[in-house]
């Protein structure tokens, strides 16, 4: 049965919204952006109410009332946007209506496509989303342990999840079925348990269309730009940073340097002509500005002012900022 309470209708909203999203390039492209607009928000709540009428909800079971929807959804996007094809209005209302059936079926939500607009995507829908990190660190590393970069994510999504600690000083057993190289963070979710930010990051984004593009050319773009961040920026980076921290010689720091400034070098043109790395922002951007954040520490960017820029605009997202004073009120309150 297709629930009809407040919550439903909130995360069919919030998948609607994905598709609006990914068809604003292509209606403004065809010169029908507004029609588009138009017609997608009052399909959202032509949805909503059919949804929520305490008199026609019992019938959703029905295949009249579905067959009712279809019409009314292919006809208004028939009339409101008069270029596009009617069968594909008729097809994307029918995707739509068999979709909203299976939505309440265990495991299945709703996210958005390039072509259909809306797929199903198997996931733990009800799952808690619970992020440990270690319960105390240092001052220096304070700001930059990685569980930020999950935070971040997850304010992004607008995903609730919770907190939990392991020990900094007693890295147990426990800990290493999570994380094997007692690190942090790992994500539990449901009985799904994940180490290492970036793969974390790539789960997340299978989760929320705020996270991922929904084309398949900015998903590509997305993970290459991942992996990119990870394993040739943050590859410079990291043994960098030993030398700043004064945990490494000085004197022998210039081939760590010039590792470093070559990547920088080759990054600089592509931020140059750029907001985000993969068109909107996704968690390619978390990574890639975390791994940043630590070069701008000791002023490392200097000499990159589009880079520089890059971190700025994204450090500038409430959802950065959220996460990032969470994180620091969470390791001060064990001090």
């Amino acid at each position: 049965m297709i629930g009809a309470g407040i919550a439903s209708v909130a995360a069919l909203l919030a998948s609607l919204m994905g598709f609006v999203r990914t068809d604003l390039e292509e209606a403004k492209q065809q010169g029908m952006l507004g029609k588009c607009l138009r017609a997608s928000i009052l399909g959202m709540g032509l949805i909503a109410a059919a949804f929520t009428d305490p008199v026609e909800s019992p019938a959703m079971e029905g295949t009249a009332h579905d067959l009712r929807l279809v019409v009314w959804v292919a006809s208004l996007g028939v009339h409101a946007c008069p270029g596009c094809a009617p069968s594909r209005c008729v097809a994307g209302a029918a995707s739509l209506v068999a979709v909203l059936r299976l939505n309440t079926q265990p495991g299945v939500a709703l996210v958005t496509g390039p072509t259909s607009h809306i797929a199903l995507h198997r996931e733990h829908r009800m799952a808690e989303l619970v992020l440990t990190t270690y319960d105390w660190v240092p001052k220096t590393p304070r700001g930059y342990v990685r569980d930020l970069r999950v935070r971040w994510a997850l304010e992004e999504a607008g995903l609730p999840y919770r907190v939990e600690s392991t020990p900094f000083r007693n890295r147990n057993a426990e800990h290493l079925t999570h994380q094997p190289f007692a690190q942090v963070p790992w994500l539990t979710d449901g009985d799904l348990s994940l180490f290492e930010s970036g793969a974390i990051l790539l789960h997340l984004g299978e989760r929320s269309p705020a996270l991922m593009p929904a084309d398949p050319r900015g998903r590509a773009e997305a993970i290459e730009w991942v992996i990119a961040a990870l394993n040739s920026v943050e590859m410079a980076s990291l043994p960098w940073s030993f030398f700043q921290f004064g945990m490494a010689d000085k004197a022998a720091s210039k081939p760590f340097d010039d590792f470093l400034k070559l990547r920088l070098d080759r990054l600089e043109p592509v931020l140059a002509g750029r907001d985000w790395l993969a068109g909107s922002f996704s968690v390619a951007d978390i990574l890639m500005t975390d791994v940043l954040r630590l070069v701008v520490r000791f002023d490392g960017l200097a000499a990159h002012p589009a880079c520089l820029a890059y971190v700025g605009r994204a450090t500038a997202r409430p959802a950065f900022t959220k996460a990032h004073a969470d994180q620091m009120a969470h390791f001060a309150a064990a001090d």
